[in-house]
C-alpha cells in the first residue's frame, strides 16, 4: 500500500492513522490476555477485528469524498476494496504470527503479497463491511438523484434546491437522504443535530433522522442556515 489517495486531506489521513494505532494496541492487549503462546485461531480472530477497525476509518473518509462529489460511487468502491486487500496483507505480515512464531494460515497466498480470496470474502461478511455498504448506498442514492454540475474555479459551491417530496411516506431517513431533501450538505445536517434542531437516532455512520423534524426545517430560511458551532 503506497500511501493514501491524493484526495485524502490531512484530517482524513490522521483519522486512519489514529485507527491503526488503536487497532494495534487493542490487538496486542487481546493477544496478551491469552498467554505467552496464543493459538493461531486466536491470533486470526483478533487480527480480523484489528483490520476491520482500520478499514472502517478509511471507508468512512472515502465515503466523505463520495458525499462531497469528489469521488464517484464506483471510485469509492474501488479504493475501499484495494485498501482492504493491501492493509490486511500488511497487518498479517506484522502481527499474524502465533505463539510458536509461525505465520497464521489462510491469509496470504504462498510466496506472494496477495490476500487469499476466501479470507477477503470472510472479511466482507463482518459488520464493519455492512456499515460501509450502508454508507456507500447512501452515496449511490445521492449521486443518482442529483444531476451533475460543472465545477469551476469561480464556483466551488453548488446550489441544490430542497426536495421535501423525498420525505413523503417515510418516518426516518439517512443523513445523506436528509441532506438531499433539504438541499444542504451532510455537514449542515450534522450542525442541525449539534444545535438541537434535529434529534437523530442510532450510531455514527448509521444515524437516522425524523422526517417530521426535517419537514419543519424546509418551511423557513433555517434550512439553509444551520447554527455554526463555536470553536474553543
Amino acid at each position: 500500500m503506497a500511501g493514501y489517495p491524493e484526495n485524502f486531506t490531512r484530517k482524513a489521513k490522521a483519522a486512519v492513522e489514529a485507527a491503526k494505532i488503536r487497532a494495534r494496541k487493542n490487538f496486542k492487549t487481546d493477544i496478551r490476555s491469552h498467554g505467552n503462546k496464543p493459538h493461531a485461531s486466536t491470533v486470526d480472530q483478533s487480527l480480523r477485528k484489528s483490520v476491520m477497525m482500520v478499514f472502517s476509518a478509511f471507508a468512512h473518509e472515502a465515503c466523505e469524498l463520495g458525499r462531497s462529489g469528489k469521488w464517484d460511487v464506483d471510485e469509492v468502491a474501488r479504493q475501499c476494496d484495494q485498501f482492504l486487500r493491501d492493509y490486511a496483507v500488511i497487518a498479517c505480515q506484522e502481527l499474524g504470527w502465533d505463539g510458536d512464531g509461525q505465520r497464521i494460515p489462510n491469509w496470504i497466498i504462498l510466496n506472494t503479497n496477495h490476500l487469499e480470496a476466501a479470507l477477503e470474502r470472510e472479511l466482507k461478511e463482518l459488520p464493519e463491511w455492512d456499515d460501509y455498504e450502508g454508507e456507500r448506498l447512501g452515496i449511490a442514492d445521492l449521486q443518482a438523484s442529483v444531476p451533475p454540475t460543472l465545477d469551476t474555479k469561480s464556483q466551488t459551491r453548488r446550489t441544490v434546491e430542497a426536495r421535501p417530496e423525498l420525505l413523503k411516506g417515510k418516518d426516518e431517513v439517512t443523513r445523506t437522504h436528509a441532506a438531499l431533501a433539504l438541499g444542504v450538505t451532510t455537514r449542515s445536517i450534522d450542525r442541525y443535530a449539534a444545535d438541537g434542531s434535529l434529534h437523530p437516532s442510532g450510531r455514527h455512520g448509521k444515524r437516522m433522522f425524523k422526517c417530521s423534524e426535517l419537514l419543519e426545517l424546509t418551511k423557513g430560511p433555517k434550512a439553509r442556515r444551520p447554527k455554526r458551532q463555536k470553536r474553543h
